[in-house]
């Protein structure tokens, strides 16, 4: 018996009894890694070394606990930043593997 649970764009199966899931990515359009791109700083034909050294860099410098004493909306815009940095290192790096 197999299990399917869909969440955006990632579709992971499971299979009775394996531990492992496996996870499924729909092939990357030029538009979207080049967005992803912008949002990290790299070119869109970045390496996985490349993603991830520049993922650190800004995570560094938007991690949410340096602006704790910020105003509130500062604070807002800095998570909503850092959201999206998350998001497209999480996209570019699965593209990559």
């Amino acid at each position: 018996m197999r299990f399917v649970y869909c969440a955006g764009s990632r579709i992971s199966s499971y299979k009775r009894g394996s531990k492992k899931a496996e996870v499924a990515t729909p092939p990357i359009s030029a538009s979207i890694r080049k967005r992803f791109s912008e949002v990290l700083g790299i070119a869109p034909t970045a390496s996985k070394s490349e993603i991830k050294q520049a993922y650190r860099r800004l995570v560094k410098i938007h991690l949410p606990d340096k602006f704790a004493s910020a105003n509130e909306a500062q604070r807002q815009e800095n998570q909503a930043l850092f959201i999206a940095i998350q998001e497209a290192y999480d996209y570019l790096y699965q593209q990559e593997e």
